[in-house]
């Protein structure tokens, strides 16, 4: 019982570790990152994934990716294949320009501010596991009492 106990505190550990990794990345990119203007980008690739159930159609999701360029501060020129988030290809189709951010010391690093990591989808599932573990451990001390 114990050992299944040390499992969820360990699981705990390593939501809460992938969360706050998040939350330092997005740090990093607000306070270090550098904006990039993007060179216009000539075509992008729609990817279409499908969802079937008993062979009707539940859902359709799109993934945009493209070949971008940049030139960084310091005149590198970096090109990368990128996912282009729905936002973003928006902006791209009315000639607006796309601006992208990355950091100096790894500029292949670099996103959209649109794409910012989400920290509350692990602090939540720790509490989700923790509310569990309480609950079944509260109930297997009572059938232990009995």
């Amino acid at each position: 019982m114990w050992s299944l106990r040390i499992m969820v505190y360990i699981m705990v550990a390593f939501l809460l570790s992938v969360a706050v990794n998040a939350i330092l990345d997005n740090a990093k990119f607000e306070k270090t990152g550098r904006l990039a203007r993007i060179e216009p980008i000539g075509s992008y690739e729609d990817r279409i994934v499908t969802k079937e159930r008993m062979g009707l159609k539940t859902s359709e999701q799109h993934t945009y990716s493209a070949e971008v360029e940049f030139k960084t501060q310091d005149d590198q020129i970096i090109k990368m294949n990128k996912i282009i988030p729905e936002e973003v290809l928006e902006e791209m189709k009315s000639g607006k320009s796309i601006y992208i951010r990355y950091l100096s010391e790894e500029p292949k690093r670099a996103r959209f501010d649109v794409e910012k990591r989400n920290p509350f989808l692990w602090i939540f599932l720790c509490f989700v596991l923790i509310f569990v573990e309480w609950k079944v451990f509260k109930r297997l001390s009572k059938t232990q009492e009995d």
